[in-house]
Order: structure tokens, then C-alpha cells, then sequence
């Protein structure tokens, strides 16, 4: 008999089922690199105590999804990344949106004193490529994915042709070419599950639902 394949789902879908282990959310900010780095070698004490978070998530109008999408699907996942390096639950969440677009700001306060914050927008330029960075601020360092000057890194494979040029990732543990932070992400996110290295059930996304829907009405 095969094994039962675990559901990856949205957090409004997760928040709506019941808890039976046979599913997660899809938290992938969990699995991006960055947040894995800060998250071990905050465990591992060489940069100090936890301070502070930023989250920065910029995508272009061309992969903008529905606006309840933008905010209970794609938002909870980065509160739910800034929860996982946090390691306590959230006692206050702050958000402005702007109306009629995919743009916000936050902030969120954890338990523990660290506080995070967010920028989130669906609003470039069809030209311009995704943008997903973290930083986290310690009391000895900090530790980020952001270029010191401008916005963009340079990583990745660079495949262009003479209808199109895009920027690709290419991850040893994936099978194939990752289209930009999001899309490697998510993969790498898939992989952690189907590994069993990801914590099934709702990992607390009915909660950061109930918090979002509690500061926007």
C-alpha cells in the first residue's frame, strides 16, 4: 500500500479543516534559506538575543492573486516566518492596507519582545522580478539576505532567449530550476514536507487568521 501523500494547503483551507495530521498549511517562508540560517544560528547563541525582524515581499502586478489571497494566504505565511524565528506566540499584530491593492505594511509583537516587520505589495511593474528579503537584527549582528545597495541580488542563472529573459535558481536539493525567491521557496517548502521535516496539522494558522480578520475589520 503507498503512503497517503500529505496535503499542502492554503492557511484559509488548513483553517477550515480538521486537525487530522494528514495536512499543512502552505507556510513556505519556513523553508527559505534565510530564515533557516537566522533560525540556527539563532538557536546557536553566536549572534546574541533576537531583536528585531523585518520582512520585505514585493512581487510584480503579473503574479498579484485576489486580494483575501494577498492578505489571509499569502501575509499569514510571512507572520507565520516571523513567528517560527521568534519562538513565541504573537500578543499584538498592527496592519495598513491600502485599499483596492495588494499593498501593506505591518507590524507584529511577540511575546518575547522580538518584534517583526512587514511590507508586502503586489504592485511592480510587470518587468520587474520577484523580491523576498529577511533581516533580522540581533544584539551582536545582523543577518540578511538584502544587498547592501538596491534591491535586487545577483544570485541565480540568468536564461534568456529572443522573446523573453528571466532569472533562475538552482538548488542541488531540487530537481529542477527555481523562477525567482518565491517559486524556490515554495519547492524547497514541498521537499521539507514530503520529508517529514515539517510539523503537520494547522501550525496555528487559524490563529493568525483570527488575528488578521481582528485588525482589518
Amino acid at each position: 500500500m503507498s503512503a497517503v501523500k500529505t496535503e499542502i494547503l492554503s492557511p484559509r483551507e488548513a483553517a477550515k479543516r480538521s486537525d487530522d495530521g494528514a495536512f499543512c498549511p502552505a507556510f513556505y517562508w519556513r523553508s527559505f534559506p534565510v530564515v533557516e540560517k537566522i533560525r540556527d544560528l539563532a538557536g546557536g547563541g553566536c549572534c546574541g538575543d533576537l531583536r528585531s525582524l523585518r520582512f520585505t515581499a514585493s512581487r510584480p502586478r503579473k503574479h498579484a492573486v485576489d486580494e483575501a489571497s494577498f492578505v489571509y494566504d499569502r501575509f499569514s505565511a510571512m507572520l507565520d516566518g516571523a513567528g517560527f524565528l521568534a519562538g513565541a506566540p504573537c500578543r499584538k499584530l498592527y496592519v495598513e492596507k491600502c485599499a483596492g491593492a495588494n499593498n501593506l505594511f505591518a507590524l507584529a509583537e511577540f511575546e518575547n519582545g522580538v518584534v517583526a516587520e512587514f511590507e508586502a505589495n503586489e504592485c511592480l511593474p510587470d518587468t520587474l522580478p520577484d523580491i523576498a528579503f529577511v533581516k533580522a537584527n540581533f544584539s551582536d549582528g545582523h543577518i540578511t539576505n538584502q544587498p547592501l545597495v538596491g534591491y535586487f541580488n545577483e544570485e541565480g542563472l540568468l536564461y534568456a532567449d529572443d522573446s523573453s529573459c528571466g532569472q533562475y535558481i538552482a538548488d542541488n536539493a531540487l530537481t529542477s530550476l527555481a523562477a525567482g525567491p518565491f517559486a524556490w521557496m515554495e519547492s524547497r517548502f514541498a521537499l521539507a514536507v514530503e520529508r517529514g521535516e515539517i510539523a503537520l496539522g494547522k501550525l496555528g494558522c487559524d490563529r493568525w487568521l483570527s488575528m488578521i480578520a481582528e485588525v482589518l475589520s
